[in-house]
């Protein structure tokens, strides 16, 4: 019988993680206006079924899951800042619960896909997830317009703003245009599905997420660059990141510069650039250790500061790297930029080594994450769909290499080391 209850749920497993994966992306269709009462029972469901599903997972596989965390030390030590932070925390009830509730929760998911599935599986959940966001989103949009579409016509699919959907597609756009290329099985599926979101991303009507998605398809032809021998082409490929990375970020960061002539709008980004220098200001007064992970925006008297000095005062930064700065100050910001450019030059080494297109995928996941992070959205030690794959990928890229380390010989190891 246990056999059998255990087989049903390794075939339930992957089909469970995909669902979550889209939960965690956060539709919140039962949030609109006008929203039928069945769709806050799922959402109500969804939650007790999630929070269920990763203390199962984590009982399941839990020395896996803490043998991976272990094994990337510059997440781990990411990981424990918000805990930290509860003792320098002006709201530190808040600080605690939300690192209970958020962090832990989303990164031992992310745990678990890392441990539970090898690239090529886990790959294949992200996949599905984004096709599935990219079919449910058109049909929401052209089925029934008042939940698909906001007021002025952009596509918001099932999600609650155009800007969520915008940045989701760019991701689906990207993935399906990587192994539409370099895939070796599947091209013309994934060639349909590129174009789908492809489509719904233009309808999105979202420029951030145009912008970050064309910047980072100029980094395409780099795979073929990084095949070449690690030895005499390391120089080359390095300056070709460098100069890519900082073409998509830059373009990301400016893009209201860029479209001002063309769409007449504010040079401002809606507000944010006010409300940036004052958010600076505040983090000028606590530049060692911030606020604590998740205080600012729940503190009453920071709001209430907020509202007075600034028009439109929001409850996030509308950036990631600020929302850091005022979690743990600069030793937040750095870790982060530390742990980031660690995991991308292990998913670099990684497509060097194996040839294989899902690290390289990963590698582009994390420029559009970063790229993302400076006016599109934030999902830096968030419980969303971005962070728990950062958690799953950096943590894989740290524990193939090891695995490629073992079953090498030591001579081709030295060789493909950054130091010959």
């Amino acid at each position: 019988m246990n056999r059998s209850i255990s087989k049903i749920w390794e075939r339930l497993e992957p089909i469970i993680s995909v669902v979550f994966l889209m939960y965690v992306a956060d539709p919140n269709l039962s949030a609109r206006t006008g929203a039928p009462a069945i769709l806050g029972v799922i959402d109500r469901a969804l939650v007790a079924l999630y929070y269920l599903f990763i203390v199962i997972s984590f009982l399941r596989h839990w020395k896996k899951i803490l043998y991976f965390l272990t094994t990337n030390k510059a997440l781990l030590i990411l990981l424990l800042l918000p805990l930290f932070s509860i003792t320098w925390s002006i709201r530190p009830e808040i600080t605690q619960s939300r690192f209970l509730r958020v962090v832990i929760r989303s990164t031992i998911f992310g745990l678990y896909l890392a441990s539970r599935y090898r690239p090529k599986e886990l790959i294949r959940l992200v996949g599905w997830s984004l096709g599935l966001f990219t079919v449910f989103s058109l049909l929401t949009a052209l089925g029934v317009s008042s939940y698909g579409k906001m007021l002025g016509g952009e596509w918001r699919g099932i999600f609650p703003h155009k800007n969520y959907l915008g940045l989701m597609m760019a991701l689906a756009t990207t993935y399906f245009i990587t192994f539409t290329l370099y895939g070796q099985k599947r091209k013309r599926f994934c060639f349909l599905m590129f174009g789908l979101a492809l489509t719904t991303l233009i309808l999105t009507q979202a420029k951030s997420s145009l912008s970050i998605c064309f910047g980072v398809l100029m980094l395409l032809p780099l795979y073929r660059s990084f095949l070449q021998a690690y030895r005499t082409k390391v120089l080359l490929q390095t300056l070709a990141l460098l100069a890519g990375t900082s073409l998509t970020v830059w373009v990301s960061s400016n893009l209201e510069y860029i479209i001002v002539d063309v769409l007449g709008k504010s040079l401002t980004l809606n507000g944010r650039a006010q409300v940036w220098e004052y958010l600076l200001e505040q983090i000028a007064k606590r530049p060692l250790l911030g606020f604590g992970y998740e205080a600012f925006w729940n503190d009453p008297e920071q709001v209430a500061l907020g509202n007075r000095f600034v028009a439109w005062f929001p409850s996030h930064a509308h950036s990631g790297f600020i929302d850091l700065l005022l979690h743990f100050g600069f030793p937040g910001l750095i870790l982060f930029t530390i742990a980031s450019i660690t995991t991308l030059v292990r998913l670099f080494r990684l497509v060097n080594l194996t040839q294989s297109s899902e690290f390289f995928w990963m590698f582009l996941f994390l420029i559009i994450m970063i790229s993302s992070q400076y006016s599109v959205g934030i999902t830096i030690l968030k419980d969303h769909f971005f962070w728990i794959l950062y958690v799953s990928f950096s943590t894989s890229a740290v524990v193939e290499l090891r695995r490629i380390r073992r079953h090498q010989p030591t001579e081709m190891i030295h060789t493909l080391s950054p130091a010959h």
